[in-house]
Formats: C-alpha cells, structure tokens, sequence
C-alpha cells in the first residue's frame, strides 16, 4: 500500500486511455460467443450419447468462460493498477508487471528537468492519447504510455515542479 508522507496530498491519478483495456474487452466478448455459435456445441448430442453431450459440453464451455474470465481479469488488473500518482511532492510511477507482480518507482516532483509528450499515431491524435516521458535530474527517466491527454499531464508536473522548488521544501534536495 502506497502512503502518503506528512503534509503531502495526492493531486491526480493517471491511468492509461481506455482504449487500452477496450481491445482486450472486445476480445473476451468475442471468443465468449465461440461455444453459442460454433455447430459443435449445438449438435454435439448427435455425436456422442444424449445423456453425456449435455453435461459434457456445458462442462467444457464452462471451463473455457473460465478461462477468458481470468483472461479479462489479469488485463483489468494490468490496466487498473498501473499509473502514476502525482502529489505535491513527489510522483510514484506503480507498473504492474504481471497479475502479482507491482513495481513501485518515485521520483521527487522537484527533481522534473524535462517533459516530453509524444503523440505515436493517428488513432492517438484522434482520441487525445500519447505518452509522457520524464527526465530527472541524476535519475533515470520516467515514462508512462498510452495516458488520455499527456499534454495536460505535462503542464501539471511542470506547474508542480516550479511550485515545489518555489517552497521552502525545494531547498532542501
């Protein structure tokens, strides 16, 4: 669990677009229309013995939802949980790597020396998505993908940033 420090407040939350976790939402609507449509489980009583083709086939279109199920719910949880908390403080970069795997990075906001944005592709241009990359100073750089509108997110951390080193708590790094 994330805490807070002492007099720091969380000022925006950001997850990838939606767009993200449509793909896979479309997916999984798919291939969980499979077993109605496909003529194999409609006319599997004809292949195998009437009081075993029902149970039989509902077992397996049961276990086969289970499975796009948990399919959906390790891309939800990927996409959920993976995002950038921005405080007055500092940002923490959470990736969530696998389904019980989290990587939990932070940088101090005052330590912001570059924002870059770029915006990959038409799709992103149309719905107002890009990536945000951070450059600190002596640290690595920070990059998250795919964000609903990066160039806002920038004007935030940049804003932030000045405010932060403004304070007397900038001084102090």
């Amino acid at each position: 669990m994330i805490t807070l420090r002492p007099q720091e407040e969380t000022i925006t939350i950001v997850r990838r677009h939606w767009i993200n976790i449509a793909l896979p939402i479309v997916l999984c609507a798919m291939l969980s229309l499979l077993p109605i449509l496909l003529p194999v489980t409609r006319y599997a009583s004809h292949m195998v013995d009437d009081r075993l083709a029902v149970p039989l086939v509902s077992f397996f279109t049961i276990c086969y939802w289970m499975i796009i199920l948990a399919f959906f719910l390790v891309a939800w949880v990927n996409y959920y949980f993976d995002t950038w908390i921005i405080t007055t403080e500092r940002v923490l970069d959470v990736n969530q790597v696998t389904l019980f795997h989290r990587e939990i990075s932070e940088f101090s906001i005052g330590r912001v020396q570059n924002v870059t944005v770029t915006i990959p592709t038409v799709i992103a241009t149309l719905l107002r998505f890009g990536n945000l990359v951070v450059e600190t100073a002596g640290e690595k750089s920070f990059h998250i993908s795919a964000i609903p509108h990066p160039e806002k997110v920038k004007e935030l951390l940049v804003r932030q940033s000045q405010i932060y080193q403004a304070s007397p708590f900038g001084h102090h790094e």
